[in-house]
């Protein structure tokens, strides 16, 4: 399955905040559509994503006064990004290897999705199960 693919059945869009918005208000956006992940952006460039995890450091860090941190301080800068032709389980690998657990999806220079580790692995399962049960019906006589 390619990420174009994955995308496809995905509910939600790509909800973004703007350079310099507050931590607290993408906490609120993260939560209000129920994301993991939100990216940061300056028009129609990604400078960043804001995960979980960069809250958690921003924290433990203890921000001078929650109520005015911005985003830009506690984002994560080096992107990594797959590609609309990119497959389920190249995704995978990536997002394992760089440690990461959404995925930005871009078709060229233009962003159109993200992943999360758990829709990537949920895809992946879903592939090897209907591989699975092809192989088993064939071995057993019912397709040829």
């Amino acid at each position: 399955m390619l990420l174009q693919d994955l995308l496809k059945g995905k509910d939600v869009g790509v909800i973004t905040v703007p350079t310099g918005t507050l931590v607290i208000e993408a906490v609120r956006q993260m939560v209000e559509h129920k994301i993991g992940a939100i990216l940061v952006v300056n028009g129609e460039n990604i400078l960043g994503i804001f995960t979980e995890r960069d809250h958690l450091k921003a924290t433990a860090v203890g921000t001078p006064s929650p109520g005015n941190a911005i985003i830009d301080d506690y984002m994560t800068r080096d992107l990594v990004v797959g590609l609309l032709a990119d497959t389920a389980q190249r995704a995978m690998a990536t997002m394992t290897e760089k440690r990461v657990r959404h995925l930005p999806v871009m078709d060229g220079t233009k962003l159109v999705g993200i992943v999360s580790i758990g829709d990537v692995v949920k895809a992946v399962v879903d592939v090897q199960e209907v591989e699975l049960r092809y192989l088993k019906d064939y071995v057993s006589g019912r397709v040829s």
